[in-house]
């Protein structure tokens, strides 16, 4: 009420602006034509009034309201950058975002959270596809060695796990890395002792001598020899094991009644991406104290170029083969879906065909 008031005083304002100009003609005018000009007067401050309240009320509805749950670690970068640099507002997006240890915790708040949008990586984004509530609309982020397998030094080869401690993140794609290692190098997991520890649980569980190793993304594997030295080493990164991707996941309901707002999101975080590429210092600066971490550290990240919004037939493949990953360890409720029903592709169409790969 106190906004409209003000909207009718400054329209008040306005009118009597204009008025200064007729006050010679209206003092010529008749007492009966006087009567008719006041009753102009007044319809037309009427509808000075009526169309300042509709500007006002459209300016303010024009925006909508977004929750984007995300990690804490630099590939979560697009989303940090578009926040903090505005480039969601300037598409007509007011977006909040609410950080979590990891991509998998960030999953599991996001129906708890009633949440528009989620970002985490490929393993928790396939089981919230699975479930039939959220699809798959974007993706953020691609790298080939963004994950190691960190051990202490008397660990030489994969053999050497056996009868160890590691630590992974379940229900993160690090637990997919650790199991296709073991795989490829025919260790059964139950001859070590898996333990799901969080990232910053692990990194201290791991200096403390608690924990043999840790299979974990960028940047603990850094943070990890950093503060071991020599007493830590690199068994493998997870290069030709899977490359880790992070995605954006939608709330199904609201993308199918807010496509618009999934198109613009995706125009920010492209936008973002190019920001980060012409001015990586900056972008490094920002996510740095968002993140509360070193700025060289997100520069590490930027610098092997991984930020990506398209989606292609090697995304598919990999959504495919975690499926598969899952449902054999038990961890869907359903059979695995189709990969196009749990990625959709017309959001990144709506924005450039080219985004949305081949099929």
């Amino acid at each position: 009420m106190k906004r409209l008031l003000l909207m009718a005083k400054a329209c008040d304002a306005s009118y009597l602006r204009r008025r200064t100009t007729m006050n010679c003609h209206e003092n010529a005018v008749t007492k009966r034509q006087g009567k008719g000009f006041a009753i102009a007067k007044a319809l037309s401050r009427l509808v000075a009034i009526g169309l300042c309240a509709m500007l006002g009320v459209t300016g303010a509805a024009r925006a909508q309201e977004v929750l984007i749950l995300t990690g804490t670690d630099p590939s979560y970068l697009p989303v940090i950058v578009a926040v903090e640099k505005g480039l969601f507002k300037k598409q007509g997006v007011n977006v909040t975002q609410r950080i979590f240890p990891s991509g998998a915790d960030a999953m599991l708040a996001f129906k708890t959270l009633r949440a528009s949008f989620v970002a985490s990586a490929v393993l928790p984004s396939v089981i919230l596809w699975n479930d039939g509530d959220a699809v798959g609309v974007g993706r953020l982020f691609a790298a080939p060695d963004y994950q190691a397998a960190v051990v202490s030094s008397s660990i030489k080869s994969p053999a050497d796990l056996q009868g160890k401690k590691i630590a992974t993140r379940l229900g993160s794609s690090a637990e997919f890395f650790l199991y296709s290692y073991l795989k490829k190098h025919s260790i059964d997991a139950k001859q070590l002792k898996i333990l799901d520890l969080s990232p910053n649980e692990t990194l201290s569980a791991f200096v403390s001598g608690q924990i043999d190793g840790f299979f974990l993304w960028v940047p603990y594997p850094a943070l990890a020899q950093k503060a071991m030295s020599d007493k830590a080493r690199i068994l493998a990164t997870s290069r030709g094991y899977f490359t880790e991707n992070i995605y954006l996941t939608a709330n199904k309901a609201f993308a199918e009644s807010n496509p618009e707002t999934v198109s613009k999101v995706i125009r920010a975080l492209q936008e973002s991406i190019q920001y980060t590429k012409s001015n990586p210092e900056d972008a490094a600066a920002i996510v740095a104290r968002k993140l509360r971490t070193e700025p060289s550290v997100v520069m590490n990240t930027i610098q092997i170029n991984p930020f990506v919004v398209g989606y292609d037939e090697d995304s598919a493949r990999l959504v495919d083969e975690i499926s598969q990953f899952l449902h054999a360890r038990g961890k869907l409720k359903t059979m695995p879906r189709p990969e196009k029903e749990m990625f959709d592709r017309r959001y990144l169409r709506s924005v450039d065909p080219a985004l949305a790969g081949g099929s």
